[in-house]
């Protein structure tokens, strides 16, 4: 079954009702897949919810922390010592410049350590990282093979993933 992991910038898209989300949503359903939401994601709602003073990026933050478990996404936790792994390879993936930020790392991270197949995020910092050398890295890791996919490019990454040769961030640059 396909597991895909869902950044936060991708369940505030889908709060507003963004077609690639809601397109993205439903191949995850017709495939009988599973999204995800992991507990940094969630961390980062509640924040944005507690914390944001402009109503139209708060807004859409506590719709998705609502709706989560009504658009059937599992909300899976991570053990102590999973959170610490998670911890050390989100730093490690900075150190590397695979991750464009230590936050965007664990998020990767975790979803790895949930053995998701992909992250999807409108995240476009993550299209810059060399594919090649982010497997590597997770694989060497002891993590699953997590590849962070736009939302737009979902269908065309589950029919032929993403070449080493980052053919995808100038696929994903010119459709920008």
């Amino acid at each position: 079954m396909l597991a895909v992991a869902l950044e936060t910038d991708f369940l505030l898209a889908l709060a507003l009702g963004e077609e690639n989300a809601l397109e993205a949503m439903e191949t995850i359903k017709r495939l009988r897949g599973y999204p995800m939401a992991s507990p940094s994601v969630l961390q980062e709602l509640a924040d944005q919810v507690n914390h944001q003073q402009d109503e139209a990026l708060r807004n859409p933050a506590q719709i998705a922390l609502k709706a989560v478990a009504t658009w059937g996404v599992i909300t899976p936790s991570l053990a102590g010592e999973q959170h610490a792994i998670c911890d050390i390879n989100a730093q490690k993936l900075v150190a590397q410049k695979l991750a464009p930020s230590y936050q965007t790392g664990l998020i990767l991270a975790e979803a790895a350590s949930l053995k998701a197949r992909i992250l999807l995020t409108y995240y476009p910092d993550w299209f810059k990282a060399d594919f090649a050398v982010l497997k590597i890295f997770l694989l060497q890791a002891d993590l699953y093979d997590c590849s962070p996919v736009p939302p737009h490019f979902f269908n065309y990454w589950l029919n032929q993933p993403p070449p080493s040769d980052n053919s995808v961030k100038q696929k994903t640059a010119s459709e920008a």
